[in-house]
């Protein structure tokens, strides 16, 4: 899943006015578009040394040392040229990731090593590795054409791309989630004053009612309906998506996840099932939820009476005939895989 990055580890600690260094990289959106540069199975992403407005910048979170960094910035699209923004602007530089490690500079390279490995012996190599390659190509190069090199993307098209580069994809999608929470709360929903951030943890405070607003997360589940040697698949209407998935919904008030279960397998297929066991969870930063996932059992009829508002496809696949979706982010595709595998 998307957030399977081990060996490296995300560090969600809140470090209230921490300052961005040279070789921090900084997420900047526009929608649901995220800038960055594409090249093949590669995605680069600005760094701290490339934007002159780092007071604006606000810290995320850190992978295996490598800190991330947010830009509120409203963001045009580059047209081309030196890459000069009204409002924050990036020098014309952009860091290449010629692994999946993220850091880049001889300055970085004990970090680096630790992102790839764990020992001794492959930091050595990796160090005499980085050492060769400082001698023929720097990892940050001169910009010269913007157009073609920074761009705003469909953060869902990094999916796509090379999964050596999960780690960075993760965080990515994990910065929009912070990023969708901090431009829908800069004011109090009680009292309509500015609100500022927390010293103390992640969160925005109304300095004149004192309310306290934390990141919103949506709680879901994502269920497997089974039937003897078979499972429920859906496709949901409305969404142009080729690839099978589970039933799945979003938790209502005074609800435990049990029920959630129960109720949406009825909504969306009309079927009753029991047997409920809890199966793995998953945050999921492109829509800002957390998602719980589940297997269970029909109970009585297997006929589906399906929500045509809900669902344009729901059918029972035999267990060997299950597919995977295009790519293994998602707990669906890996619930999905585990009933195929006869792990469930």
């Amino acid at each position: 899943m998307i957030q399977d990055i081990f060996p490296h580890k995300l560090d969600n600690h809140y470090k209230p006015g921490l300052s961005a260094e040279d070789t921090d990289i900084v997420f900047c959106f526009s929608g649901e578009q995220i800038l960055c540069c594409c090249k093949e199975d590669q995605v680069t992403f600005p760094c701290a040394c490339n934007c002159t407005d780092r007071e604006s910048l606000i810290y995320l979170f850190s992978i295996d040392g490598q800190s991330f960094f947010l830009s509120l910035k409203e963001q045009p699209e580059f047209t081309g040229g030196a890459l000069h923004q009204e409002r924050i602007v990036f020098k014309g530089r952009v860091q290449h990731q010629e692994r999946t490690e993220f850091t880049g500079g001889a300055e970085c390279l004990e970090q680096s090593a630790r992102f790839i490995g764990s020992n001794q012996t492959e930091q050595k190599s990796l160090t005499e590795e980085y050492n060769h390659q400082e001698q023929t190509a720097s990892l940050v190069q001169p910009l010269h054409d913007t157009k073609k090199e920074f761009a705003y993307v469909p953060l869902r098209s990094l999916r796509k791309k090379n999964a050596e580069l999960k780690p960075l994809i993760f965080a990515a999608v994990t910065a929009r989630h912070l990023n969708v929470w901090y431009r829908a709360s800069r004011f109090c929903g009680g009292c309509g004053q500015p609100l500022g951030a927390s010293e103390t943890e992640r969160a925005l405070v109304c300095p004149s009612c004192g309310r306290v607003f934390y990141p919103r997360i949506n709680p879901a589940v994502i269920v497997g309906v089974m039937s003897g040697e078979n499972l429920l698949l859906t496709k949901y209407a409305g969404r142009d998506l080729p690839f099978y998935a589970l039933v799945a919904g979003f938790t209502e008030i005074g609800e435990t996840f049990e029920e959630t279960v129960q109720r949406e397998v009825m909504e969306e297929t009309g079927l009753q099932v029991t047997d409920i066991r809890y199966y793995k969870s998953q945050p999921w930063g492109f829509s800002g939820d957390i998602l719980a996932g589940y297997f269970c059992r029909v109970k009585g009829s297997t006929e589906i009476r399906m929500d045509t508002h809900e669902l344009k496809e729901a059918v029972w696949m035999p267990r060997k005939e299950v597919p995977g979706q295009p790519d293994d982010f998602s707990l669906t595709n890996e619930m999905m895989l585990a009933f195929r595998d006869g792990l469930v």
